[in-house]
């Protein structure tokens, strides 16, 4: 920058001049003269870069943002900062998840409220299923990735595939939940919502519960766990009116270990989704349901099982109903004896009844 050029810049600059005025003017003033010639850039860079050295720093003290750094449009420092680190990109997410061909593909986000406290949100891509996470610690990276954790893990196997979040800090901590879960997270594009549109959706509905500005840390996850619950029970036109409990409950069945699967929904506190155990309307509840169904049906028991139960113990209380009433002989029987009193054989008969219908229960569950 010559010196005729400086000493103009740094009079108008006096004037309060924007850089970007003074750029503009000088080509107006002098047309025939590329010597005074400076674009807006080299003006700020001349002020704030001190090796240049070509404008006096205390010029600064005009520009109207009276900033004593600047970085010219459009330039980005790629230091890290500010960076999610080590993501994989929902391009590389599997075709199965793109298209909703299977369940287990989740969308999450955060719902924000008053004073910065959040929830999180999770919801399965081809079944709509939402869970609410409570974060009553905050949603530093470390805590959310810990709550996320704990709650994906109670879901079946087949039903934690993926999850897909956006360039949120509050996900830096994805490889420690990957770790923790075997999960791995899928991040949109910066700005580009629409990539996570299921979990966009549901989020507009959940402020029918938590308008904005609400104080979403007076809720506990058993209050979470209610919203969750209704909104999982309303019908989807997108699902064939079907609701997001009954359309995962479907696509449980479908997953191979059935009666497995629907213990492990009920202990995830999803009961709603197996018919013969009604949604339970708070935690207590629930728990109950999952405990009950964890003792009656065991573990590894399964349809065929219960089949085998109900062929058995049906014949057995049907004869000995037959007996206690008289409308059998003695026919060997074995316990069946003419000294045996009629309340013992009407006890055989109610026992043999019971082992009957709890069998049908189970296979019924089961299914």
């Amino acid at each position: 920058m010559c010196s005729r050029l400086r000493a103009v810049v740094e009079e108008r600059l006096e004037l309060r001049w924007s850089p970007q005025q003074i750029s503009g003017w000088l080509v107006e003033e002098f047309p025939d003269d590329p010597e005074m010639r400076v674009s807006h850039e080299t003006i700020y860079l001349s002020l704030f870069v001190q090796s240049r050295g070509a404008l006096r720093k205390e010029l600064t003290r005009y520009l109207r943002s009276g900033h004593s750094t600047r970085r010219p449009r459009g330039h980005t420092v790629m230091n890290g900062q500010g960076q999610l680190r080590g993501t994989l990109n929902i391009r590389e997410r599997p075709a199965e998840a793109d298209d909703r061909a299977v369940p287990g593909h989740w969308e999450g986000d955060l719902l924000m409220g008053k004073h910065m406290h959040a929830m999180a949100t999770l919801v399965e891509r081809k079944t709509r299923f939402v869970m609410l996470i409570a974060l009553p610690n905050g949603h530093a990276a470390d805590v959310v990735a810990d709550a996320l954790a704990a709650k994906i893990v109670e879901l079946p196997e087949q039903l934690r595939r993926s999850i897909t979040w956006d360039q949120g800090k509050e996900m830096a901590a994805h490889a420690k939940f990957s770790v923790q879960t075997g999960v791995p997270v899928y991040f949109c594009d910066p700005r580009s919502p629409w990539q996570r549109g299921s979990n966009e959706n549901t989020n507009g509905l959940l402020r029918q519960y938590f308008p904005k500005r609400t104080e979403i840390s007076h809720f506990t996850q058993a209050d979470l766990d209610d919203v969750a619950a209704e909104l999982n029970d309303r019908p989807r036109q997108t699902l064939g009116w079907r609701s997001p409990s009954q359309a995962l409950a479907l696509c449980a069945r479908r997953a191979g270990a059935r009666p497995g699967i629907m213990r492990a929904l009920v202990a995830a506190d999803v009961s709603c989704c197996v018919e013969l155990a009604p949604r339970p309307r708070n935690g207590h509840s629930k728990r109950m349901t999952a405990e009950f169904i964890s003792l009656a049906f065991g573990q590894g028991s399964g349809p065929v099982a219960f089949g085998i139960g109900v062929l058995v113990a049906l014949p057995c209380a049907v004869i000995q109903t037959l007996i206690a009433v008289g409308r059998l002989d003695d026919i060997g029987w074995p316990f069946y004896d003419s000294d045996h009193s009629k309340s013992v054989q009407i006890a055989s008969a109610a026992v043999g009844w019971f082992a009957a219908l709890f069998a049908l229960v189970g296979l019924l569950a089961g299914w």
